[in-house]
């Protein structure tokens, strides 16, 4: 019987960005779209909370894939979910990063629920082992059938807020239904004077991988500039300042419907 690996992330994405190409738009999930209106981040430090319910946030994916398929798919929307459930027919294995995920003593206490779906007894499952998920194969041939609505204003939504509201998250059903998906322009930089690099505006990361590539274009690298062990160090070095500067900027990265974007 084959034996299959699910993919890493899909469905409970919040923030979702898609670039189009040629037209240089970007198809965004808005992050306050994720923001539950019950949310209440008065005078909590993020680097210290604890992990749990409370934290999660609207899942956009769908709704950003919906729209994304109505601008520019070319498929059936139905048929988009096809090779996934055909794929949960068959029993799935516990891959490496799954395994160090559930078996990490941060997620035993946060995971327990998930005990049904990829526990063995007590114990979470470990590389290699497998395990079934009807409940996900139904869940996408509903979407299949009925499209994000299904999600964001039908029984799954439903059932995911009455699921997830007995660990403590605040989303409501009327979270769900105000959902919307946007599209805005694309970032890009141009190097080299003949590369065009697109990226997500702010909150998304982009921006401090576009400033790292201008700042890296600026030492003009060449072949040369690994030849021998002292060029090849210099050249780690000022990439590695490159990273460090891109980085310091993180904390920058804030959205722009809420804040001034510098």
């Amino acid at each position: 019987m084959p034996v299959k690996q699910l993919p890493k992330a899909f469905l409970v994405i919040c923030c979702l960005a898609v670039l189009v190409y040629p037209s240089e738009s970007i198809l965004r999930v808005p992050s306050e779209s994720c923001t539950p209106q019950a949310s209440d981040l008065t005078g909590v430090t993020l680097q210290f909370c604890s992990p749990g319910a409370k934290w999660i946030a609207v899942p956009g994916e769908i709704r950003g894939y919906e729209e994304a398929h109505k601008r520019y798919g070319r498929l059936p929307w139905k048929s988009l979910f096809e090779p996934t459930i055909k794929l949960l027919s068959d029993p799935l294995v516990v891959s490496p990063v799954m395994d160090r995920i559930i078996n990490h003593r941060n997620f035993s206490q946060v995971g327990r629920s998930l005990c049904p779906l990829i526990c063995d007894g007590e114990r979470f499952l470990t590389r290699g082992k497998t395990f079934r998920w009807p409940a996900l194969q139904q869940t996408l041939k509903i979407l299949a059938e009925d499209g994000a609505t299904a999600f964001y204003e039908g029984e799954i939504g439903k059932t995911l807020v009455e699921d997830i509201k007995k660990a403590g998250s605040v989303i409501t059903l009327e979270d769900l239904k105000a959902y919307k998906a946007e599209v805005s322009s694309a970032l890009n930089i141009t190097l080299n004077k003949n590369t065009t690099v697109f990226s997500p505006p702010p909150p998304m990361g982009g921006a401090v991988l576009l400033f790292i590539l201008k700042i890296l274009e600026g030492y003009n690298f060449h072949q040369a500039s690994l030849v021998t062990p002292k060029e090849k160090g210099e050249t780690y070095h000022l990439i590695a300042e490159a990273l460090k500067f891109g980085n310091m900027l993180k904390p920058e990265m804030k959205d722009p419907n809420f804040s001034e974007v510098k």
